[in-house]
Parts: structure tokens; C-alpha cells; sequence
């Protein structure tokens, strides 16, 4: 019998019959191999989430429930790991959300509270509850209305962060950056970011949103390269402004510029003829600097 969120049933499932549709996150195979390990031990202390297994219609609504078969909600390494370990069935907690849109808010909000997602993936979770918060409650898109809100923008976060605040315990500044991160950073390179493991902190992820569409996947190219480590590399490499070198002669050439560049006209002139008295720079390189220019 179909249960309500707040009512769950847990069962035993046979792992055949759950299905796993379409994940906002992939499943981290070292992740499930520390799960494994604890599995192997003693067993699945947290149950899976699962619901009756229906495909949406093109209106957004459930279709008919298809019998003996089951969709996950949330527990995607849980389950990978025990498929590993040869199982035949898992412990599930049985919801029956109303819409689509429901079960898509319980697969997040599981991994928000549960996991310890990497700040891409929290950016990429937050992101589409954003969506799914502003298609079931539009009215919070107030501030956004005109569409002269930027992108991830406070203003246009704002009902949505209160919410989301105070029902996952996550702080106002954190959701905003996060979707921040996600509408400024396309869907293809949060995935390539993700799979090669090329930003790990949410500093480099808001410095990489912070630049121009243009750039992004440049910079991008040259982190997965090796090339740049950083996205401050990466910029001023694409810009053509070489990093500091520490290269011993590189460093006094450019400890000599920058003495020469503070140096007065009339100390530059001296240095000049005191070259010239040492025969290191011939006579015609002498200049003698008028009195306006010394001024």
C-alpha cells in the first residue's frame, strides 16, 4: 500500500526490483568502497528510500504505478554497494510523493542532509531545488520578475534561501553562493569539473563563475591539461601575463627594473654616465634629460 512521506514503511526489497532513474550526481566509486567495507560489517544500518515505480507524463503528473518494481529516492552508493557485495535485497523506506517534482525534492534533500557533498555538488543540488522550489511555489520568483534580476543573484534567491534555510540548516550566504556557482557555471562543465576532479573549493568555483562565459571553458582546458592549477593561473596565462618566475636572473632583472623605474631622471643620467665612464655602453646611448622632463 502507498504510504505518505511522513509515514514511511521500511521493508526488504529484493535489489532487482528497484529501478534508478536519471541522478542529479553520479555515484563515486571510492565512495562505495568505503561503504562496502562498513556494509560487509554490519549490514545497511540506514535504509534506502524508494518509491512506486511510475514514469511522468508530458504534464508533469504520475502515470500508472508499474507493479513489483520500485524507483529510488535516495541511497545510490547504499545500493551500488551492496550490488557489489552480491546482496540479493536491501532495507527501503517506502514514499509515495505526489508529483515528480516531490520525489525530486526528497532525492535532494537526503544528500543534502546526509552526504558530504563536494561544494560542486552542493552547488549543482541546491540549483535544482531552486527550480523545483520556484515550479511548485512561483510566487517566490517575486523578486526575479521583470527578468532583471542577475542570475543567482540575492534578489533573485530570496524566498527560496529563507526556505531552504531553515528547513535544511544551511546558512542564507551559502545557498546563494552555491546557486550562484550552478547558473553561472554551464551544466557540461560542472559534469567535466566533477568527473576529472579539477576544482576542489568553493573559492575556485565563485572565481571561475566570476569570469566571462567566454572564459570558463579555457580556463577549464588548461587546469585538466596540468598547464594552470589554479584559476588565477589559468586567467593570466590565457591573457598572456606570464606568471613570476623564480628563476634567479629573472629575479634580478626584474628587482632591476623596478629600482629603475622609481629612480629619478637625475639618478637614471648618473647611472648612465657612470656605465659609460666603465666602457660597459657606448657614448651615443648618453642623454642628457632637459629641465622640464627632471621637473
Amino acid at each position: 500500500m502507498a504510504t505518505t512521506p511522513d509515514s514511511p514503511t521500511a521493508l526488504t526489497l529484493p535489489i532487482a526490483q528497484i529501478r534508478i532513474p536519471e541522478r542529479l550526481r553520479e555515484v563515486d566509486p571510492d565512495y562505495v568502497d568505503g561503504l562496502k567495507t562498513s556494509i560487509a560489517l554490519q549490514g545497511i544500518t540506514t535504509p534506502l528510500t524508494v518509491r512506486p515505480a511510475r514514469d511522468a507524463t508530458a504534464g508533469g503528473k504520475w502515470g500508472k504505478a508499474i507493479p513489483g518494481t520500485w524507483d529510488l529516492v535516495a541511497g545510490a552508493h547504499r545500493l551500488q554497494a551492496a550490488r557489489e557485495l552480491g546482496l540479493a535485497g536491501v532495507p527501503a523506506l517506502i514514499i509515495d510523493p505526489a508529483s515528480p517534482d516531490e520525489a525530486r525534492l526528497a532525492e535532494i534533500d537526503e544528500n543534502l542532509v546526509r552526504h558530504e557533498l563536494s561544494p560542486l555538488d552542493r552547488a549543482s543540488f541546491l540549483a535544482e531545488r531552486k527550480a523545483i522550489h520556484e515550479r511548485l511555489f512561483p510566487e517566490t520568483r517575486q523578486h526575479a520578475a521583470g527578468g532583471h534580476a542577475k542570475a543567482g543573484s540575492a534578489s533573485d534567491t530570496m524566498s527560496f534561501a529563507e526556505s531552504t534555510a531553515a528547513r535544511l540548516n544551511i546558512s542564507r550566504k551559502t545557498i546563494e553562493r552555491a546557486v550562484r556557482i550552478a547558473a553561472c557555471i554551464p551544466p557540461e562543465l560542472r559534469r567535466r569539473i566533477a568527473r576529472d576532479r579539477l576544482i576542489h573549493t568553493q573559492a575556485e568555483l565563485l572565481a571561475l563563475a566570476d569570469l566571462e562565459p567566454s572564459l570558463r571553458p579555457m580556463v577549464v582546458d588548461l587546469l585538466a591539461d596540468g598547464t594552470a592549477k589554479t584559476v588565477r593561473a589559468a586567467v593570466e596565462r590565457i591573457s598572456g601575463r606570464a606568471l613570476p618566475s623564480t628563476d634567479a636572473a629573472t629575479v634580478q632583472l626584474r628587482r632591476l627594473k623596478d629600482r629603475w623605474v622609481r629612480a629619478s631622471l637625475r639618478v637614471r643620467r648618473q647611472f648612465i654616465q657612470e656605465l659609460h665612464a666603465h666602457g660597459e655602453i657606448p657614448a651615443e646611448w648618453l642623454s642628457t634629460p632637459n629641465e622640464e622632463e627632471e621637473a
